[in-house]
């Protein structure tokens, strides 16, 4: 409650002692047997939080005013006091007013109306005063329908989630439901506010005239829409026609065209082999022509070299005067050499014509080289002209022609797959307009549940886990919270199918996390719980050990969790083996002679 707590509870009335009980910050357990007035303390704190059950009965009990003092950490005090009245035929009523004493700004003092609506002299309503306690100031509108109206948020709103009294606390339904409220929407976004300040957005409610507009442009759009997707479903349709219908078998295609496309890459690459033969072939005539043509140069010079030698020879008959000069090369001869010159001729001459003999020989084999590889490159081309005749005339227009089929029929696979496309769509936009057409034109549904924040959710639902494992509850697997139900599972097992023990005991866990997730990531905490009786019927005839169990773990569990939140327990008994030394325990005996017997000292009829 934003730091404050409850310190003391107070009954008191006409001829009888007052009552007080005190209570402390973190846990505190009133136990005790039945009829001993437990039940009537959470009634008393109901009443003077505003509710509108009367705690005590006048006539009978003689108890008609209550008091309840609220204290923080800073000494601050706030004092509570709300009696029972009679109407004019003595039946007892709820007061419509409770008298605030305080030394708070939080809440000042004065005279406050219970009920909304009240005078401006009774300064605010109470309802609303309360939320100073937990830092909410100002009225906060708050979503409280599916069709998105708003209400303005209360203490009495939320109130029943932090205070479970015994006809609530082994309820079937969510502890977010408020037994006085019938619209979970309004609990739901309530607890949206005090966590993350949500709920608030308020939906527009349209007029039907708006709705019906809206929905004509929307079919309008929708109709503009499909325009283009029909003419290119026409334009498709146009294009299949040109293209084969009959199915094919792809794969077998695939696989001849590979093997086309092998024998055509074989044949280029014989191709350019031929052509390197040929062009080698070509160099090499080249090469012969010209060694050829040297050589017929060389005969002839050969030959011309013997016919001069055959005229030096003949014609030293006649010229004597030519004996000092060599006939052959024309150069001087000495004279001891001048009548040997007619024997260098005739051996020169034999000379030459043994090279002439020998380049003959080598002519002859040039030529014939010559020959061969004219002949080879006839049979080169005859092999190139074959083979691009294959190429150009048979394999390259089946490759052509196998690719145009395959390329032909992913056209129409591709065109086929494209308009079952468009006219699913098309068909969609047909389906869009009838459900336009056949909208309800009602205001639009709010769903609480599902805007709840999601990560504040799946906190919650972790902290419940957790703590229903740490509560010792038997064969545990798993646990959260139900985004449908907003409540507890385990184990695949919604709570509202245990029994009436178990659902006290999940509903507890429920409110203690709920408690302790506001004190420590909410934005507005009220850091108080009480319980009614929330392991009375626990313990079931075949499952006693398990039930003590449960017990023991779910009070040691919030008197190691509590902190600084406070927790009011009131049950008939509590087990033997918990550490109760952190908690403020108050017993009632029912007896005269021994402790306290009850909540209230004096009694007519308790």
């Amino acid at each position: 409650m934003g730091g404050f707590y409850i310190s003391e509870i107070t009954a008191s009335g006409r001829n009888v002692r007052t009552s007080a009980i005190r209570f402390r910050q973190g846990v505190n357990i009133v136990y005790g047997p039945s009829n001993t007035g437990k039940s009537m303390i959470v009634k008393i704190i109901d009443y003077l939080f505003g509710g509108d059950g009367c705690p005590a009965n006048q006539g009978k009990a003689g108890y008609s005013d209550f008091q309840m003092k609220l204290r923080d950490d800073c000494g601050h005090e706030v004092s509570i006091a709300r009696s029972v009245e009679c109407d004019d035929d003595g039946n007892e009523k709820a007061a419509s007013k409770v008298v605030v004493s305080s030394n708070s700004d939080v809440m000042p003092s004065g005279n406050y109306s219970v009920k909304s609506g009240g005078k401006k002299s009774d300064r605010i309503d109470f309802k609303n005063l309360l939320l100073r306690l937990i830092g909410i100031e100002d009225e906060v509108k708050i979503i409280s329908s599916q069709a998105g109206k708003s209400a303005a948020l209360s203490w009495r709103v939320f109130f029943h989630q932090f205070c479970l009294k015994e006809d609530h606390i082994f309820s079937e339904r969510t502890i977010i439901d408020n037994p006085g409220y019938s619209s979970i929407t309004l609990n739901l976004n309530t607890l949206a506010y005090l966590a993350y300040e949500g709920g608030l957005e308020e939906l527009q409610v349209e007029d039907k005239k708006i709705v019906l507009a809206k929905s004509e442009a929307v079919r309008s759009y929708i109709a503009q829409r499909r325009e283009p997707l029909s003419m290119r479903i026409k334009e498709i349709r146009s294009q299949l026609d040109a293209l084969p219908a009959e199915p094919i078998d792809e794969k077998a295609l695939a696989r001849e065209l590979a093997d086309v496309s092998e024998k055509l890459s074989s044949a280029k690459r014989e191709a350019e082999s031929i052509f390197t033969g040929i062009v080698q072939a070509q160099s090499r005539i080249s090469q012969l022509g010209s060694l050829e043509e040297r050589y017929g140069q060389l005969k002839s010079q050969y030959e011309s070299d013997m016919n001069r030698l055959d005229f030096i020879l003949d014609g030293d008959k006649r010229l004597e005067d030519n004996a000092e000069r060599c006939p052959f090369c024309n150069g001087e001869i000495p004279a001891e050499e001048c009548a040997s010159y007619e024997e260098a001729c005739k051996a020169e001459k034999v000379k030459v014509a043994a090279q002439l003999r020998d380049l003959d020989s080598v002519l002859g084999e040039t030529h014939s080289d010559f020959e061969a590889e004219l002949s080879r490159l006839a049979e080169l081309e005859g092999q190139r002209d074959d083979l691009m005749a294959q190429i150009e005339d048979v394999l390259k227009p089946d490759y052509d022609n196998l690719s145009e089929i395959l390329e032909a029929y992913k056209t129409a696979s591709s065109l086929q797959a494209e308009i079952e496309i468009l006219e699913s769509l098309n068909e969609e936009y047909g389906q869009d307009i009838y459900l336009e057409m056949q909208r309800e034109v009602d205001a639009p549904k709010y769903d609480a549940k599902k805007l709840f924040r999601d990560d504040v959710f799946d906190d919650l639902s972790d902290r419940v886990s957790s703590a229903v494992e740490r509560c010792g509850y038997p064969d545990f697997r798993f646990a959260g919270l139900n985004r449908t139900t907003f409540d507890v599972t385990v184990n695949g097992k919604d709570k509202k199918s245990e029994g009436k023990g178990y659902r006290g005991f999940l509903n507890s866990i429920f409110a203690f996390v709920l408690m302790k997730y506001l004190d420590e990531c909410g934005k507005h905490a009220p850091r108080m719980l009480i319980l009614d009786s929330p392991i009375l019927s626990l313990k079931e005839s075949k499952q006693e050990g398990v039930a003590e169990g449960m017990k023991s773990s779910m009070l040691s569990y919030m008197l190691d969790q509590c902190g600084n939140c406070q927790v009011i327990i009131v049950e008939n008994e509590i087990p033997d083996d918990v550490d109760f030394s952190a908690a403020n325990l108050i017993e009632f005996t029912k007896n005269g002679s021994i402790g306290r017997y009850g909540f209230l000292l004096d009694r007519l009829i308790l």
